[in-house]
């Protein structure tokens, strides 16, 4: 279960020799999970809503449930976390999995599909898929970054694949002077 959730080491630090395992997870109440996939089912925007509505909530909500946790405990007195590496709680796991955030176009997309506007993202803007702007505000950065959406571009190769396109095109005047910056900015420098 834990490599599904992401977590790349699955060992276990248990400080005591004996003792039972404690799991901590959040997640949705079940009658509103069975509803929201039923809904979904003919309404692809239903997850969009779900977002919406933590969103709209003071983040106290859900900031301290965004992580699962598995305790060791010896006797009554002792306890202690025994997986160094964060857990995403259920209800994050889920929607990493769902098209719960629309882009510009209002078009439901995975968090993981989704860049947030920074200063390293900006030159991409009109060639990858962006977080609503409604959406993507100060306020909300923490919970889209929680969802798994991009703050940083893994390369240059489709601003590289846009600007072979348009000089084949015979239109590179449409490359932008952000897209010099993106390149610098994804480009290793050289070690003359």
């Amino acid at each position: 279960m834990l490599r599904q959730r992401g977590v790349r080491d699955e060992r276990f630090l248990l400080p005591y020799t004996r003792g039972d395992l404690r799991w901590e997870d959040y997640n949705f109440p079940p009658e509103l999970l069975d509803l929201w996939e039923t809904l979904a089912a003919g309404d692809g925007t239903i997850w969009i809503g779900v977002v919406s509505a933590l969103a709209a909530a003071p983040a106290e909500y859900w900031k301290k449930r965004q992580r699962a946790r598995i305790y060791q405990s010896y006797r009554y007195d002792y306890e202690k976390e025994v997986v160094t590496e964060p857990i995403p709680a259920a209800w994050l796991h889920l929607l990493r999995q769902r098209p719960c955030l629309p882009d510009t176009r209002g078009t439901p997309h995975l968090p993981s599909e989704l860049y947030v506007r920074t200063p390293d993202t900006e030159a991409l803007l009109h060639t990858e898929p962006f977080v609503d702007a409604e959406l993507d505000t100060p306020k909300n950065r923490s919970l889209l970054e929680a969802l798994g959406v991009k703050t940083r571009p893994a390369g240059a190769s489709r601003l590289l694949e846009r600007l072979r396109a348009l000089a084949a095109a015979k239109e590179v005047k449409k490359f932008c002077p952000t897209h010099v910056t993106f390149i610098s900015r994804s480009t290793p420098p050289s070690h003359a």
